[in-house]
């Protein structure tokens, strides 16, 4: 059974984004292309994925402000040879390909 995403947050300092899931995921994790982040209504480009426990960790260019709406999406890589986001049993993760609203800083 893939992992359920259960919640998303940002770091006090706006520099990353945090999706949470309801189970430990697996490696390797997804190319920063494969994640589109809109904050404040501009795009975000991903720096950074990385995955700890039941978290995935994007990392921003830009610093979201304080009250800030973002958005995140996931688009699988096309190529089954590009590593993605998998589960302890090599399933795909969550599909966010239709976004979001998040709160910010909380």
């Amino acid at each position: 059974v893939n992992p359920i995403f259960l919640a998303a947050s940002v770091n006090t300092a706006g520099t990353y984004v945090t999706l949470t899931y309801n189970k430990p995921l697996g490696t390797p994790t997804a190319p920063t292309s494969a994640f589109t982040v809109v904050s404040g209504g501009s795009t975000n480009a991903v720096t950074s994925v990385s995955v700890s426990g039941s978290t995935v960790i994007l990392g921003l260019t830009r610093t979201v402000g304080i009250g800030q709406t973002v958005t995140v999406a996931y688009a699988a890589p096309t190529f089954r040879s590009i590593s993605i986001t998998t589960n302890l049993g090599s399933k795909e993760t969550l599909d966010l390909s239709a976004p979001g609203a998040l709160d910010t800083h909380t």
